[in-house]
């Protein structure tokens, strides 16, 4: 619900996509640039536990980048971790995607 409210995400692409899907977070990252006027928009949305979602086991997470040159969309799996760590782990990922594309400029 977040998502779709505050991204303008329309509903019916999460239940046609999913929440946790490489669609999801091109439009979550390019949604995200978009509303803050911004070179870069990042975006995570995953799994972190306890439970399975979607059908994606824990530690499944898609990390998009959007700037000029496009989106960027990785999918990780950070699995055998705790809740904690997978979000950890997950944003250390995005920051790294976020560091190679400055270095790329």
């Amino acid at each position: 619900e977040e998502k779709s409210r505050m991204l303008d995400i329309p509903a019916k692409n999460l239940e046609e996509h999913g929440v946790v899907s490489e669609f999801t977070a091109q439009k979550m990252a390019e949604q995200a640039r978009s509303k803050t006027q911004s070179d870069f928009g990042i975006s995570l949305t995953g799994v972190a536990g306890p439970d399975s979602l979607e059908g994606h086991p824990v530690g499944t997470v898609f990390i998009g980048l959007a700037q000029d040159q496009g989106t960027e969309v990785i999918k990780v799996n950070i699995g055998g971790r705790s809740r904690a760590d997978v979000r950890h782990i997950a944003v250390m990922h995005a920051f790294n995607l976020v560091r190679k594309a400055l270095l790329s400029d």
